[in-house]
């Protein structure tokens, strides 16, 4: 990949998620396009890698804000994630009835949920 002289900034595209991507740049002028031993005598800047995109971060910080019993809800409250590269679409709530297996309940886009309708006890 080449880069016009003068710029300082490149933008690569296409990358793949979840896919680690290493980086080094050198500069290139006369001396070095002539000297058939330059491949020894590069001046390459220190090596930078990324990964584009993995997985949010764990959900931190549940806890319960408040709870209304004559209405039969709970206010749910977390800490938010980090993003990791891609921005949080929705978060997936599940509960547990007393059986011991989680099922999906809602998706929240805030950091937020009110679960309505549960019964006492």
């Amino acid at each position: 990949m080449y880069v016009a002289a003068g710029s300082t900034s490149y933008t690569f595209t296409n990358l793949v998620a979840g896919a680690i991507y290493q980086y080094r740049i050198t500069a290139v002028n006369t001396i070095w396009t002539t000297n058939k031993f330059h491949d020894d005598i590069l001046n390459f800047s220190d090596g930078t890698s990324h990964i584009v995109a993995l997985v949010p971060g764990l959900i931190t910080n549940l806890a319960q804000q408040a709870f209304d019993y004559e209405k039969g809800s709970i206010k749910l409250i977390w800490t938010a994630p980090a993003a990791n590269g891609s921005p949080i679409k929705y978060y997936q709530i599940l509960r547990d009835v007393g059986s011991g297996v989680f099922y999906p309940l809602a998706k929240a886009t805030d950091i937020f949920y009110t679960d309505t309708d549960l019964v006492i006890g």
